[in-house]
């Protein structure tokens, strides 16, 4: 692995989600401020399934991503592309025809025009989706990168117009992001034309190559299900189970909570292709400490619980009531940032895809029945929140007894920062001023920090190879 490349592409990557962030934050902190709690509370539904939709291109794009990662853009061969790009094209174009008519035959109301908007989606997402991981794999971070800078200065745009305008009106903001989408998927097409357009041979010439990717990437596009239905159970419980105004309220705390994410996506988008360049040997050596990193970055970046605390409470106080389940599933993010940063990316290059579907589904399950249960016997939102983190830790030790059989690595001390690292968080709420639990939280888990995990330290600072 050449160092200096890999740290040039996390810093571009990073540039351009250092942008997301801030766009991430407008929509966050601005649109809570101009929309109702309704209006608001189906902004977030959108948001929600969104998630899912973005799998209606059912394992092809997922399939392509593996078999050309690591590869140079130079090396694939083009008119095959062009085929495989139609074939995209037509069955999202079928997806959204289906997704259109079930909307306007089984829903009625704002959660039909959401559902008819989600399908109208459905091709720019999957299809940028697709140019994206074609960036990716081929280690084009720059095209990537600028692509993502000017999608969040146009973003910051449309919330500045709702803002300055006053546009209480989920619909409008909603019209503007997809032609946003849009927007963004041109630009990719224009700049892949060379994959995108070209003879018209017939699809058959490229059958073998589909079904390839179908199986391929199916076992993926299960497994990224399973994640997305882990991370948004506690929502969709809160949906199916109270109004639109207290889902507003609980997903409030996890759109807060995702800005974070922003910086976890760029960097699980770097490593795989990074990872997949690597040596099975030398993977097992970076496992351990991989994890470590990621759980000490996120553990001292959950700091920025205090000033959302901060200001959520004088700025938005409509949604003060949310603050209770930030504080309960904020840890949670440590939790899912090493999962989604390292141990799935693991899988994917070990192509060990069913070991992390067995897992993922395991924990589901849990997750599922935890839920439920929470929801059962207490009937809150604060129960659902406390049930998620819970199986989020479940989650974690199961895929981790997958490395420590494949890897004979010890998990302990990671184990154990995760379990003192949350107690730490959850510490500061038993002291009623905000600033002296900020300061508590950042000496004690920089003090656990330091204890745990000096010798790492000291090998990053002498440059050594983290063996």
């Amino acid at each position: 692995m050449n160092k200096k490349i890999f740290l040039k592409n996390i810093a571009q990557v990073a540039v351009s989600n250092g942008f997301r962030l801030l766009s991430s934050i407008l929509m966050g902190l601005i649109l809570p401020i101009i929309f109702s709690v309704e209006n608001y509370g189906y902004y977030r539904l959108f948001a929600l399934y969104l998630t899912y939709f973005g799998l209606f291109h059912l394992g092809f794009i997922d399939g392509v991503y593996l078999h050309f990662g690591g590869k140079n853009y130079n090396e694939l061969e083009k008119p095959k592309f062009v085929l495989y790009t139609r074939f995209l094209l037509y069955l999202e174009l079928a997806a959204t025809v289906v997704i259109v008519i079930l909307s306007l035959l089984f829903l009625d109301g704002e959660r039909q025009l959401i559902f008819i908007l989600l399908g109208i989606n459905v091709i720019a997402a999957n299809l940028t989706t697709y140019y994206q991981f074609i960036s990716q794999v081929t280690s084009r971070f720059k095209e990537f990168s600028f692509r993502n800078i000017v999608y969040a200065i146009l973003s910051s745009i449309s919330v500045g117009i709702v803002f300055l305008l006053k546009l209480d009106n989920y619909r409008l903001f909603l019209l503007m992001i997809l032609v946003i989408n849009y927007g963004l998927l041109m630009w990719y097409v224009f700049t892949y034309r060379d994959i995108t357009f070209g003879n018209k041979n017939p699809i058959k010439n490229v059958k073998n190559d589909i079904i390839q990717f179908f199986k391929l990437g199916t076992p993926l596009l299960i497994a990224n299900l399973i994640t997305v239905l882990m991370l948004n159970l506690p929502k969709q419980l809160v949906d199916w189970f109270f109004n639109i105004e207290t889902f507003a309220i609980f997903t409030f705390a996890y759109s807060l909570m995702s800005l974070a994410n922003i910086f976890i996506a760029a960097m699980s988008t770097v490593i795989y292709p990074t990872l997949k360049k690597i040596n099975e040997a030398r993977l097992k050596d970076l496992y351990n400490h991989s994890i470590s990193l990621v759980l000490i970055v996120v553990m001292l970046a959950m700091i920025i619980y205090f000033p959302l605390y901060l200001f959520v409470d004088t700025i938005i106080p409509k949604y003060s009531s949310s603050l209770n389940i930030l504080r309960i599933v904020f840890p949670g993010l440590v939790i899912s940032s090493s999962i989604q940063i390292v141990k799935l990316n693991y899988f994917k290059v070990l192509q060990h895809i069913k070991q992390y579907f067995l897992t993922g589904f395991a924990s589901l399950i849990i997750s599922t029945i935890l839920g439920f249960l929470a929801y059962v016997l207490f009937g809150t939102t604060e129960s659902i929140a406390i049930s998620s983190v819970i199986s989020l830790f479940i989650w974690y030790v199961l895929t981790e007894l997958y490395f420590v059989k494949v890897y004979k690595v010890n998990p302990m001390k990671n184990l154990i920062y995760i379990m003192l690292g949350t107690l730490v968080f959850y510490l500061p709420y038993f002291i009623n001023n905000i600033y002296v639990g900020f300061t508590t939280y950042v000496v004690i888990i920089v003090i656990l920090t330091i204890v745990l995990y000096k010798n790492l330290f000291v090998k990053i600072v002498k440059n050594k190879s983290l063996e």
